[in-house]
């Protein structure tokens, strides 16, 4: 996994993102939130709102550091960075944490690109019939991306989804999507791809 992140920092420098992503870095705070199929129903919260940037894992990491396990962090984003999306997924794993998407006064609820892919690091991951989970394919705003190096993000990719548990299939599905385009997850293909 350190070769897949020094890969993706110092030879790639990837974004996913889409169109009109909200300039904002993403904000981190707590809240108590209420959903209908949540046991209990309302649950203190970790708030996550914005752009995933490269500082956004340490930022996460010491803001989270201690919530107890089983801690639901709401998703509220369009995307970012792919590595910085992929690490924020690995340490919620590792602290155990569940995830959901939600909105905010002034945010949607979508979870939209590299933001996927942190909310996949839940032990339980929950999208509300409001929620929205979107991918398409990665590229790089600062150069073309060949067939090897796409391959080796795949592969890797491909690594990061089975260890959460997730079909990866999904992959493919979300590389079938153009990067300028967006493609949302049905409630089907969450029970299809296990990410519910």
């Amino acid at each position: 996994m350190l070769k897949f992140k020094t890969f993706l920092i110092s030879v790639l420098y990837i974004v996913l993102t889409m169109a009109f992503l909200p300039s904002f870095a993403m904000e981190l705070s707590t809240d108590t939130r209420c959903f209908d199929d949540l046991e209990p129903k309302c649950q203190k919260m970790i708030i996550a709102v914005g752009v995933i940037t490269k500082d956004t894992p340490k930022q996460f990491t010491e803001f989270s550091q201690n919530f107890p396990a089983g801690t639901y962090v709401l998703f509220s984003s369009k995307g970012g960075m792919l590595d910085s999306g992929l690490m924020i997924g690995k340490r919620i794993r590792e602290a155990k944490f569940n995830t959901i998407i939600g909105n905010t006064e002034f945010s949607s609820a979508d979870c939209l690109s590299s933001c996927a892919y942190a909310f996949f690091g839940g032990v339980k991951r929950k999208i509300p019939t409001t929620g929205h989970l979107g991918l398409h394919h990665y590229y790089s705003k600062t150069q073309i991306i060949d067939i090897e190096q796409q391959q080796r993000i795949n592969q890797s990719l491909t690594r990061y989804l089975e260890s959460m548990g997730i079909d990866p299939r999904l992959l493919e599905y979300a590389n079938s999507a153009k990067s300028t385009n967006m493609t949302y997850i049905t409630e089907r293909q969450a029970k299809e791809y296990k990410i519910e």
